[in-house]
């Protein structure tokens, strides 16, 4: 283990460089582990739990481990348990971009797609609060995008005040204000993991709980001998053939290797991803021709049982539903 003292926020935080079984020790000897994302956090508990098993163990207790979000949120759960006077419901993340959806409707603007510019008005409504800039600042009307959102935050701060509700990018800030009066637990030791930057919001927050008497620390996970390449795509599609081409020379490597592709708004692009992998990877999957397979029997039994309406959209299957389908019911 390694460490180091970094300044910030008027305080001294203390970076750690951990080995994965280092942090898996201090999960056993009961630190609160809040990680960067969901992701880390889960592959970290598979960890634990293949350690636990190892050890011949037929039961633990379940560690202190969940991601930064879901442990705010825990922590403001239990105090507004515990306040006197009722705190602003907190909203969740499908609740927040409703709201944004209508602030944003209002607007009249036909040309947007009003559920995605929701999803980005509340991403950068988070990376406001984390940085902590001033909505006031008037370099928000720099240009029409940033003069939009501008006006559709001052309308959201306004309609979450009237109606005493909070976002999630609200948490680090509200919290602040709780943990000074003994609102909430505060852990003894909190190890934060994974964050590659620290925000002034999140810095204020760990700053806060030091003040409380919790042990914070940043942890940077000991880095694994690695070759990194940065290929240069054109567009998204371009740059789904380039992941789907890197998995297909691994595998021909190595035909047990486990391959990991990061794809950031997987809900949007699953069906577009999907396709260019079956494509480089098992093109016989996407054949005209393919015989009558899996998909197939699932829809001869469907009919069988007695089964008549089936839905098809055209962005089901990588946007072939229709056509499998058809081919289905036409070769029965």
């Amino acid at each position: 283990m390694q460490s180091e003292q970094t300044a910030g926020a008027g305080t001294v935080a203390e970076q750690v460089f951990l080995e994965r079984d280092e942090l898996l020790d201090a999960l056993a000897l009961g630190d609160v582990v809040a990680t960067a994302n969901a992701r880390l956090a889960r592959s970290l508990l598979a960890d634990y739990e293949r350690r636990m098993l190892a050890k011949g163990r037929t039961a633990w207790a379940t560690p202190a481990l969940l991601p930064l979000t879901g442990w705010l949120q825990d922590r403001y759960a239990e105090a507004a348990m515990r306040a006197d006077a009722p705190l602003p419901r907190l909203l969740s993340a499908e609740q927040e971009e409703q709201v944004w959806a209508a602030i944003i409707r209002e607007d009249g603007d036909a040309l947007l797609r009003i559920d995605a510019t929701a999803r980005r008005a509340r991403a950068a409504w988070k990376l406001l609060h984390d940085w902590q800039l001033d909505l006031a600042d008037r370099r928000f009307d720099f240009n029409e995008n940033s003069s939009a959102f501008g006006k559709w935050a001052r309308r959201f701060r306004e309609r979450c005040r009237a109606q005493e509700l909070a976002s999630e990018a609200d948490l680090p800030a509200l919290l602040r204000s709780v943990i000074p009066g003994g609102g909430c637990t505060v852990p003894e030791r909190l190890l934060l993991v994974g964050f590659y930057e620290r925000e002034p919001g999140l810095e204020a927050l760990a700053a806060a709980l030091r003040a409380a008497g919790c042990l914070v620390k940043w942890v940077a996970m000991s880095a694994v001998s690695s070759r990194t390449r940065c290929l240069r795509a054109d567009d998204a599609k371009h740059e789904m053939a380039l992941a789907s081409a890197w998995a297909r020379r691994l595998l021909q490597a190595d035909p047990q290797t486990r391959i990991g592709i990061v794809a950031p708004d997987l809900g949007q692009i699953r069906a577009a991803l999907d396709h260019a992998l079956r494509k480089t990877l098992a093109p016989g999957t996407l054949h005209p021709a393919l015989p009558r397979g899996p998909r197939c029997a699932i829809i001869d039994a469907f009919i069988e049982t007695g089964g008549n309406f089936i839905d098809t959209a055209n962005v089901y299957a990588g946007g072939r539903s229709e056509e499998i389908i058809g081919r289905a019911l036409k070769d029965r």
